[in-house]
């Protein structure tokens, strides 16, 4: 879906490749055949979505008591000296990932950020790629969902979500990491699902 700027009409997916380019930042990768959406100024999903990509607890929130369909959105949103963020929300059928960082604070180290956000979606590929392999592995029963949070401003937690069920939330500092080392585990160790509901 493009735009217009002056009389040239822009596709989100440049939009956002220039956007975030001029950042420093690695935009993150929709495959070609999934459409891109622009959800407001500096937002992209893959479909359009009801929250603000500010609003990082109402798609934390909304993991346990809905089931969207899949989605990836992406984007800067925010407000005041310290309340800006780069945001990736990622929902799949073996994981649910959420990421706020702080983003063009005057507090922050911009290098030290990008170093953050990139290491934190390459963790995002790997727990993908992790949570399919124990799902095709048996050891993930269905409807069963690894889920990540981490947010400057909420703090970092991680969970197995369980449609209709409370998550019981890990709330750590290195959540993803925490979250990766646990599938792991669970994909080398286990003969037999151990996730039981």
């Amino acid at each position: 879906m493009g735009f217009t700027r002056g009389t040239v009409v822009i596709d989100a997916r440049i939009e956002a490749a220039e956007l975030f380019a001029a950042e420093g930042l690695e935009c993150s990768r929709i495959p070609d055949t999934q459409p891109l959406v622009r959800l407001g100024p500096a937002a992209y999903a893959t479909r359009p979505l009801p929250w603000s990509l500010y609003d990082f607890q109402d798609w934390v929130s909304a993991w346990s008591t809905e089931q969207p369909a899949v989605y990836r959105a992406f984007g800067f949103a925010g407000h005041g000296f310290l309340s800006n963020a780069v945001h990736y929300y990622s929902l799949g059928n073996e994981l649910a990932f959420a990421m706020q960082l702080r983003w063009g604070s005057v507090a922050d180290d911009p290098d030290a950020v990008r170093r953050r956000y990139h290491g934190l979606m390459k963790l995002v590929g790997t727990l993908e790629r992790t949570a399919a392999q124990l799902r095709a592995s048996g050891k993930l029963p269905a409807g069963l969902r690894l889920a990540v949070a981490h947010s400057s401003f909420h703090g970092s937690r991680w969970a197995w979500l369980d449609r209709g069920s409370e998550p019981q939330w890990i709330v750590t500092r290195e959540a993803a990491v925490e979250a990766l080392s646990q599938t792991v585990r669970l994909l080398r160790d286990a003969r037999e699902p151990v996730l039981e509901r």
